[in-house]
């Protein structure tokens, strides 16, 4: 499976980094420093304890970093954001909490018209992160929904409730197959998730 991995440079606290990032969202670290391999390197020896390269790896969840940087490279941490999918809100919120610590909150975690959950802050190494759960953007359709009006739903692009938040509801209402029944269970099912039409 092809996929890209986040690859984070870091000014001489990769392992310090790293390590937090262990511990902020569990998994394996393995760490190879310069001094491992510094005969085919041939680095100078006060380069000895600099990462030159740290995995941590959590099924899915690959993220690597290292110290080696080109001298012309300015900045802190990554020059990258990183967006972290969650796969249920406690997680969320526990990661949330986890990295914001010694760092600076952009957004609070906020639950947004469709449903899904998410918040922005950037760590204390001076990363970005964007925490992003789904929420109620995920949860299916009514299951009383009748058949014709499915296909008309599905016709749209509209496979959960989550989708809705991207339509008015006359636009719904006028599509064929969608009945006053149909109507009511929708706008039922909305008002319990707490997802708004568009106005």
């Amino acid at each position: 499976m092809t996929q890209i991995v986040s690859y984070l440079s870091f000014y001489g606290n990769c392992r310090e980094a790293m390590s937090f990032y262990r511990d902020c969202l569990g998994g394996e670290l393995r760490i190879q420093t310069v001094g491992e391999v510094e005969k085919d390197l041939e680095m100078p020896e006060s380069m000895a304890d600099m990462v030159l390269q740290a995995t941590l790896s959590k099924g899915q969840l690959v993220l690597m970093g290292s110290d080696m940087v080109e001298s012309t490279v300015q900045g802190t941490g990554a020059r990258v954001s990183l967006m972290l999918q969650c796969s249920n809100e406690a997680e969320l919120r526990l990661y949330f909490q986890a990295l914001s610590t010694g760092g600076t909150i952009a957004q609070a975690l906020q639950t947004n018209h469709w449903g899904a959950l998410s918040g922005l802050l950037t760590d204390r190494y001076g990363v970005t992160w964007q925490l992003y759960w789904a929420g109620n953007a995920q949860r299916p359709l009514p299951e009383k929904l009748s058949a014709p009006a499915r296909r008309a739903l599905a016709g749209a692009g509209i496979h959960g409730l989550g989708d809705l938040a991207g339509f008015t509801q006359k636009a719904v209402a006028a599509l064929h197959g969608m009945g006053p029944n149909a109507m009511q269970q929708l706008n039922l099912a909305m008002d319990q998730a707490g997802i708004n039409w568009v106005k």
